[in-house]
C-alpha cells in the first residue's frame, strides 16, 4: 500500500509540474500570437488549451487516486504527508485554473488587436509623381520669352488689320483678346506734369477697367508682362510725349500726325512692378 501511495504521489507531482510549465509556455507563446498570420494563430491556441486540457484531466486523475487512499486508516509519517498534499492539491488547481482563464482572455485580447490593426501601405509599382490632370507651367519647356507672348501679338495685330468700319466685329475681338489672355491695364499716372515738362520720366499705375487704360499687359511665367497700347487708342501727339509711349515704343511717328492702325512689331516688357525694362516697338498706320 506504501508503494502504491508513493507511486500515485509521484505522479500526481509530475503532473503538476508539467501542468505549470505548459501554462509558462503557454503564456510565454502568446506573445507569438501578436506577430502570427490569423491561422497560425488558431491552431497555436487550439494546441495551447489542448495540452492545458490533458494536463487538469491527469491531475484530476491523481486527485481522485489520493483521496482513496486519504479514506484508508494509515498513520504513519509517509501517509500524513500524502494527506497534507492531497488536501493542498484543490486549492493550488484552482489557482491554476484562474490563471488558465485570465491566459485565455489575453490570448483572445491580443488576437482582436492583431485582426483589428490595419495592413501597413505597400506603395504601388504604378504610381507616379505626377496626376494626368495635373496644372503644367504656362510655358512650354525649352521656350523663350518670344514664344510665350507671340500668340498675344498675332491676335492683337489682327484686331488692328481689321477695317475700322466694322467696329462690332473690333469689340467684339478687344473682348476676346482681354478674356483669352489675362489681360491687365494701366497707365502713366504723370501725364499732366509730362505734358508741361517731358524730361520727367513717366510714372506707372493699375487701372481696374482695361477699357480705360493706356496700356494693356499679358502676364509671362517669369512674373514679367508683356506690354502694347490698349487696341483701341488712336495714336497722336499727348498719347506720344505725354503717356510715355515714346519711351515704351520705337516707332515710326511723326509730330503731328494721327495713327489708326497700331501693329506690334515687339511688345515692350515691364518689371511685375511696372517699371519699363525693355522697349518694344510699334509701326504706325493711317
Amino acid at each position: 500500500m506504501k508503494k502504491r501511495t508513493a507511486l500515485l504521489t509521484t505522479c500526481a507531482m509530475m503532473v503538476w509540474a508539467s501542468l505549470e510549465g505548459t501554462v509558462r509556455a503557454a503564456r510565454s507563446g502568446s506573445d507569438d500570437l501578436q506577430t502570427a498570420a490569423s491561422p497560425a494563430g488558431d491552431i497555436a491556441e487550439i494546441l495551447i488549451f489542448l495540452s492545458l486540457a490533458i494536463s487538469i484531466l491527469a491531475l484530476a486523475i491523481s486527485m481522485i487516486a489520493l483521496s482513496r487512499i486519504r479514506s484508508q486508516p494509515g498513520k504513519t509519517e509517509s501517509n500524513r504527508a500524502h494527506k497534507e498534499a492531497a488536501s493542498d492539491s484543490p486549492d493550488r488547481l484552482e489557482e491554476v485554473i484562474e490563471e488558465l482563464n485570465l491566459l485565455k482572455k489575453e490570448v483572445h485580447s491580443r488576437k482582436d488587436a492583431w485582426e483589428n490593426t490595419p495592413a501597413p501601405s505597400v506603395p504601388s509599382t504604378n504610381s507616379r509623381p505626377f496626376q494626368r490632370n495635373a496644372p503644367q507651367s504656362s510655358k512650354p519647356r525649352g521656350s523663350t520669352i518670344e514664344d510665350e507672348y507671340r500668340d498675344f501679338v498675332d491676335s492683337y495685330n489682327k484686331i488692328q488689320a481689321t477695317p475700322s468700319s466694322d467696329g462690332m466685329k473690333k469689340k467684339q475681338m478687344r473682348e476676346k483678346l482681354a478674356a483669352q489672355f489675362s489681360i491687365r491695364g494701366f497707365v502713366c499716372s504723370n501725364s499732366p506734369q509730362r505734358m508741361s515738362n517731358a524730361s520727367i520720366p513717366p510714372a506707372f499705375s493699375a487701372e481696374a477697367n482695361p477699357a480705360r487704360a493706356e496700356y494693356w499687359s499679358f502676364p509671362l511665367s517669369d512674373g514679367r508682362w508683356a506690354v502694347v497700347p490698349n487696341p483701341k487708342i488712336t495714336y497722336e501727339d499727348r498719347i506720344h510725349r505725354a503717356a510715355g509711349m515714346k519711351e515704351a515704343f520705337r516707332s515710326n511717328y511723326q509730330h503731328g500726325k494721327i495713327y489708326q492702325h497700331l501693329i506690334v512689331v515687339k511688345p515692350a516688357i515691364f518689371t511685375h512692378s511696372l517699371i519699363l525694362s525693355i522697349p518694344g516697338e510699334l509701326q504706325l498706320k493711317d
